[in-house]
């Protein structure tokens, strides 16, 4: 225990070198992570603009269809969920009531769906 007491001492300015060489690597990384954070924020973002520019061009019957596709798939990856999440937002702003399979948090792809009589909700089918 002495000798190790002593070698602290002996070496105390290598190891407060150590130590500050330590907290600026933490303090790179953190930064490095923020700006990691930040780029893929930007990029969700356009991947949503992008489906959402595309989705809003197509008809309420060829938005079902997409939606309809996607029913019992399991795979998932980011790219399935902004697109998703972009249907929903454009079937809403095209004046769809997508309660049956939207919650405002999960969207419910158990079930097809179709449009109901007034063309005004969605309805689930099967």
């Amino acid at each position: 225990m002495d000798s190790m007491i002593t070698w602290a001492k002996e070496n105390f300015d290598f190891i407060s070198l150590l130590i500050g060489f330590i907290g600026i690597v933490i303090g790179v990384i953190g930064v490095i992570s923020a700006k990691r954070s930040r780029i893929n924020e930007i990029r969700k973002e356009k991947y949503l603009d992008d489906f959402k520019k595309a989705m809003a061009e197509k008809s309420v019957e060829a938005l079902i269809e997409d939606f309809n596709r996607e029913v019992g798939s399991n795979a998932w990856v980011s790219m399935r969920a902004y697109h998703d999440f972009a249907l929903i937002e454009t079937l809403i702003a095209k004046g769809i009531d997508v309660s049956a399979i939207y919650d405002g948090k999960a969207i419910s792809f158990a079930r097809h769906i179709a449009l109901n009589d007034d063309k005004t909700k969605v309805i689930c089918v099967d």
